[in-house]
């Protein structure tokens, strides 16, 4: 279903994916986690939620689609600046335009009939949880401690909600539609209620306790290795007997299924070998090194690649404008 909105969000990302290049290549960003967090309200946001739409323009997706277009380069700008007064003041409108795209989360959600059909559950459970993203870039920006959390923790958890809390339950949401009901077996459906689950329990484990983080880290990776495992297969069906455009998207869903499977085995071994939690001593793999290695491979290489694949994939992109 192609609308006016769905082609101003891919355009916007198109636009933003190009500020954000030259901002980096310009050496603008002071550090990498803040770098990473900036590419998503300016370009993974606008291309996920543009495949949100299924049949019928959901409820409020005008309305949020707008603010995501306004608050995306605040965001930007944001994380562009030295933390204080003047980059919260830019970050907070992208809290505003979270919010609204939580609502249209909620709204699909109380609307639908099937209300437990997981995969739609999935692109409701990404928008719901994007707006905890957007708070702690807010804290980010304005230099604050949160939940007695300091830096990098505040700025890597942003960048956790908007990646593993956004996009990965939206990339979920979007594999079960493209294979379809009868294709939806015991590896979907479980990967599926994994990582609906596994992000709010990671956090809660990450604020309370060791014994909760551990395992919900583990049990959010197996959940993430079997949606990779379906994104390769799916990609590669694409990619061997898909017509035109199709052909790229599998090959791009097959390299963001890869760059997924590494990026969470990284996640394991910082997992069992540390801890995000106040206290902690420091991990195998350093924080810097997890935000170069799994940031760079979760957020350019699954994220960005699976999106750009579904979109070419999309069917509104055969219909006229």
């Amino acid at each position: 279903m192609m609308t006016p909105w769905i082609g101003r969000l891919r355009r916007a990302a198109l636009g933003g994916a190009l500020a954000w290049g030259l901002a980096s290549a310009a050496g603008f960003f002071p550090e990498r986690g803040g770098q990473l967090v900036a590419l998503a309200p300016v370009t993974l946001l606008p291309l996920g939620l543009a495949l949100v739409p299924g049949r019928e323009l959901p409820a409020g997706f005008a309305l949020a689609s707008g603010a995501v277009l306004l608050a995306g380069p605040c965001a930007l700008l944001a994380s562009l600046l030295a933390p204080g007064p003047y980059a919260a003041a830019l970050a907070a409108p992208w809290l505003a335009a979270t919010l609204l795209v939580a609502l249209v989360g909620l709204l699909r959600l109380r609307g639908r009939e099937r209300r437990w059909d997981v995969h739609e559950l999935a692109l409701d459970a990404g928008m719901l949880y994007l707006p905890v993203g957007a708070v702690w870039l807010l804290a980010s920006r304005a230099g604050v401690e949160l939940l007695g959390f300091r830096e990098p923790i505040v700025t890597f958890t942003a960048a956790h909600f908007h990646y593993a809390g956004f996009a990965a339950p939206v990339i979920v949401g979007l594999l079960g539609r493209s294979l379809g009901e009868p294709s939806r077996g015991l590896l979907y459906r479980g990967a599926a209620g994994v990582v609906i689950l596994g992000i709010p329990l990671v956090a809660a484990g990450i604020q309370f306790s060791r014994s909760i983080e551990l395992p919900a880290a583990l049990l959010l990776s197996a959940g993430m290795f079997g949606a990779a495992v379906l994104l390769v297969r799916t990609g590669l069906g694409a990619l061997l007997s898909g017509p035109g455009a199709a052909r790229l998207g599998g090959l791009l869903r097959v390299l963001g299924g890869l760059s997924l499977v590494f990026s969470m085995f990284l996640a394991v071994l910082f997992a069992s070998t540390g801890s995000a939690t106040r206290g902690s001593t420091e991990p195998l793999i350093p924080y810097a090194d997890m935000a170069n290695l799994h940031g760079i491979a979760n957020a350019l290489g699954f994220t960005l690649l699976s999106l750009l694949g579904f979109t070419l994939a999309s069917p509104e992109r055969q219909e006229a404008p």
